[in-house]
């Protein structure tokens, strides 16, 4: 009864070799042999094929602790980066935020403060119209309390349009 008959060798030595400089070398060679036969039954015909491969590893003992210091230095270069990095970012917006503040609350102090001038501008100008006009009705003719009443209306307009035109320029 036909079958297949499968035979897998893997010979393998390992050769140590001093290096200047880098310690030893360790050579590692493997030869390996496959054998396929078409039949169990070794006295009828049998036919093997061989397949081979060398593999070769040079090993450098010293070299691999280099390679791990540099990797350690590399790892901990770009850890201080991101730590410098996120250390002038939390600086630089906590400036920008209290500037900001900083701002706001100047603006707001001034706006306040005009609103404040214009208002007891007003209330002076209201005031004196009030009693200019009392003075006038009981003392003078009818037509000084014309001119009066003009007068007061033209102030009034201008304190308004001043009023405006300072809130303006403070929102603008």
């Amino acid at each position: 009864m036909p079958c297949r008959a499968v035979k897998f060798t893997l010979h393998c030595s390992i050769l140590v070799k001093a290096a200047p400089g880098l310690g030893s070398v360790w050579e590692l060679k493997c030869h390996q042999q496959l054998g396929i036969s078409s039949t169990c039954n070794k006295t009828r015909n049998t036919r093997v094929k061989t397949f081979e491969s060398h593999i070769d590893f040079i090993v450098f003992p010293r070299l691999k602790q280099s390679v791990v210091v540099v990797v350690v230095v590399v790892v901990v270069v770009v850890v201080v980066v991101v730590v410098v990095v996120i250390v002038v970012v939390v600086v630089v917006v906590v400036v920008v935020v209290v500037v900001a503040v900083v701002v706001v609350v100047i603006v707001v102090v001034v706006f306040v403060v005009v609103v404040v001038i214009v208002v007891v501008v007003v209330v002076v100008v209201v005031v004196v119209v009030v009693i200019a006009l009392v003075v006038a009705a009981v003392v003078v003719e009818v037509v000084v309390v014309v001119v009066v009443v003009v007068v007061v209306v033209v102030v009034v307009v201008i304190v308004v349009v001043v009023v405006v035109v300072v809130v303006k320029v403070l929102l603008w």
